[in-house]
């Protein structure tokens, strides 16, 4: 009787063993994807403020030009670009 205590004992301690043990690599599977996520979230981000940066630029530039080749005084076309930076 006592072994067959025992063996019950060694069985239920695999068991809980195995199941600590699969709840561990779920915990690290969900942990790395939630890291993934919030990596691709910032990175995508920092993207997007890239971009809009660069487009904001070239359409600055653009509208420049634009000035310059309308043929209105460099004093007018002045005014102009910093009331639409208000």
């Amino acid at each position: 009787m006592a072994n067959q205590v025992l063996m019950t004992i060694s069985q239920d301690e695999e068991e809980r063993a195995r199941l600590m043990r699969d709840e561990k690599i779920l915990l690290d599977y969900y942990s790395g994807l939630s890291y993934a996520k919030k990596t691709g979230i910032k990175i995508g981000e920092e993207r997007g403020e890239k971009r809009g940066e660069q487009k904001g630029r070239k359409e600055k530039v653009q509208e420049i030009i634009d000035l310059w080749k309308s043929g209105i005084p460099a004093e007018e076309n002045l005014r102009k670009l910093e009331t639409s930076k208000a």
